[in-house]
């Protein structure tokens, strides 16, 4: 998960407008960018953004690390699925699982 992805997401958990959300820190199209990773955002922005919504650094920090620790165990769980459908010669398992990992990349690695 990016930090854009995240910001969203706290965005979204209170119910706020990017405008909102922003208040004087950066301007919208800035931070829309951000949001949508094309734009990286600085630290001093960032933890402007966390306490100007009340955003405690540290809980960011840790969803940010448990959201990308779970995406790597995600992906490598894809990984030695299709390992084992090569070398059992399972063509369709590995279909499968190709499109599974297609839905997930889609769905910011939620396995479904």
């Amino acid at each position: 998960m990016m930090i854009g992805s995240l910001l969203k997401e706290y965005r979204l958990k209170q119910n706020k407008s990017q405008r909102k959300f922003i208040g004087s820190i950066v301007t919208q199209s800035y931070y829309s960018k951000v949001e949508k990773n094309i734009s990286q955002v600085t630290a001093d922005n960032l933890i402007g953004l966390l306490q100007y919504n009340n955003i405690s650094v540290q809980e960011f920090f840790n969803s940010f690390s448990q959201k990308s620790d779970n995406s790597y165990r995600q992906t490598k769980e894809l990984e030695n699925m299709m390992i084992e459908a090569y070398y059992t010669n399972n063509i369709e398992q590995m279909h499968n699982i190709r499109d599974r990992k297609i839905v997930c990349v889609r769905m910011n690695y939620s396995l479904i």
